[in-house]
């Protein structure tokens, strides 16, 4: 520590350093052990700070923070961007949490896709190339009543300032809303991967379906297949559909595949629900219903659209609340009716309970893999597989290709 050049030194590095020989030795076994013991020992020789000590002789104001060291790092090596894994490679012990949480608070870094970074001062832009930009936001907010998206706006410098992104090492939409934000300095509303126009009725909380109702307006319906276009249309990460499907599953009525509407538009009322609440409980099997296989509609009543298992479900769900119980699949996929109703007083609150009580009801103890797919596809509970989750279950045990309740 003394021979070292540096007049301040972090814990962990000095850790990593002599972590073999702390442990063989002394039984030191982390940093937090290691500054404990340090500062026991030689309570006077350093200035004990969290996360560093001070030799005792450093003139003041010689403390280097991380994000200090890193940065003269770079610019002494002329580096345009570096990776979270580059960092850990040039500073030894120091964990990925600490690292992100560091540059974050100095304020002086970019973070770009992939875990890399860039500090904010080796950005390289003109004033024209500034100007080029709010350009092409405000072109974009003209087309798409002042919205754009970080996809959008990464396609059109793409197209036309292709060497912006050239000499910056810029990658990806994400990386481009980084540069762009910054640079652009609080002219539009960046909220990642939303950009506003200030002059736009901005919703209060920026989401995708916040911004999905903003940009679709005084709806009485919408369909899955309008949901997938503007998630296209704006280079959505598609990984969010399933939250705006969702919401429209929750407050409006899923008739089909593809289409929801208003509760209102869907012509029950309570003699209606009683009927089809008789029919369900009649014609069920086992004690459950499976929304996927059920095909029997007979003497079902007209409510304005044709019975389908979408439609079945939402009904189930929303007017026939204190007669079932929706129990959803294990892995929900919101292109398909994957769900079942269970009595609403009925013990079962999981998918996995209700293969076992299902199983046990045809006292089944032990199966095979492939004698348990083909129960479980004639009984409406899976496709002809067995889901990993239960050979993961809790309650059904799974050893050497057989199923143990």
């Amino acid at each position: 520590i003394d021979q070292n050049e540096s007049q301040s030194l972090y814990y962990a590095e000095i850790y990593d350093h002599f972590s073999g020989l702390l442990s063989t030795i002394a039984n030191v076994d982390n940093k937090y052990f290691f500054h404990g013991i340090l500062r026991y020992l030689y309570p006077d020789r350093y200035q004990y700070g969290r996360d560093y000590l001070v030799k005792i002789d450093a003139p003041e104001g010689t403390i280097t923070s991380f994000a200090e060291r890193l940065r003269i790092h770079i610019l002494k090596n002329n580096i345009r961007t570096i990776s979270l894994s580059k960092i850990k490679e040039e500073f030894h012990g120091f964990s990925d949490i600490y690292i992100s949480m560091k540059l974050a608070e100095s304020g002086k870094y970019i973070l770009l896709g992939n875990n890399r970074y860039m500090l904010k001062e080796k950005l390289l832009f003109e004033h024209e190339e500034v100007v080029k930009i709010n350009t092409i936001l405000e072109k974009l907010f003209e087309q798409f009543n002042g919205y754009c998206s970080a996809g959008l706006l990464y396609e059109q410098i793409e197209l036309e300032m292709p060497t912006f992104l050239q000499k910056n090492g810029l990658e990806s939409a994400f990386e481009v809303f980084s540069v762009c934000n910054l640079i652009l300095e609080g002219t539009f509303v960046f909220k990642r991967p939303h950009i506003f126009s200030k002059k736009a009725l901005i919703p209060v909380e920026i989401n995708y379906l916040s911004v999905f109702q903003y940009l679709n307006r005084n709806i009485d319906e919408i369909r899955y297949s309008k949901i997938l276009s503007v998630f296209s249309r704006y280079r959505w990460s598609s990984v969010s559909i399933e939250f705006v499907v969702q919401y429209y599953k929750s407050s409006m009525i899923r008739v089909n595949s593809d289409l929801f509407v208003l509760p209102e538009k869907v012509a029950i009322d309570d003699s209606k629900i009683r009927i089809i609440t008789e029919l369900l409980l009649e014609n069920r099997q086992d004690e459950f219903i499976s929304f996927a296989t059920w095909v029997n509609y007979d003497g079902f009543p007209e409510i304005g659209f044709e019975w389908n298992p979408f439609l079945l479900e939402a009904v189930c769900e929303r007017f026939l609340k204190g007669v079932f119980k929706i129990i959803p699949y294990v892995a929900a996929d919101i292109r398909y009716v994957r769900s079942f109703a269970v009595d609403k007083d009925s013990s079962i609150n999981s998918y996995e309970e209700l293969v076992v009580d299902c199983m046990k009801k045809y006292s089944i103890t032990t199966i095979d893999e492939e004698r348990f797919a083909y129960f479980l596809a004639i009984k409406g509970l899976s496709s002809l597989s067995v889901p990993n989750s239960l050979k993961n279950s809790n309650i059904i045990r799974y050893k050497d290709g057989y199923f143990t309740v």
